[in-house]
């Protein structure tokens, strides 16, 4: 089962933890560990969480469109995010970043 989300998604439908916990009721494993944990990450720069995720998170989609709509959606991306991200007054950027851990042992 695939559980990554990626930086700032909600995890997919199939890895929500009442899913997890089925699984794990249902004898798929006798131990089921599951938590989430959100980093800030101080960013700086020209637009940083763009730049930040374009390495990760977004190179999925980015490497799936072809010219110019690859490089309209980046545009979109960005301005989006800019507004949504924008610098504090010291100039650095605040990205909070979750991530979902899981820990399961296989029932004996």
């Amino acid at each position: 089962m695939a559980c990554e989300a990626g930086a700032g998604a909600a995890p997919r439908s199939g890895c929500r933890p009442g899913t997890l916990l089925a699984h794990a009721e249902g004898g798929a494993c006798s131990a089921l560990e599951v938590w989430e944990t959100e980093y800030l990450q101080v960013l700086s720069g020209e637009n940083p969480v763009a730049e930040y995720t374009k390495g990760s998170w977004l190179k999925q989609f980015l490497d799936r469109l072809q010219e110019p709509e690859r490089s309209a959606f980046e545009a979109d991306y960005r301005r989006r995010v800019q507004a949504w991200y924008p610098p504090e007054q010291d100039g650095r950027t605040l990205f909070p970043f979750r991530r979902l851990f899981i820990v399961a042992q296989r029932g004996a």
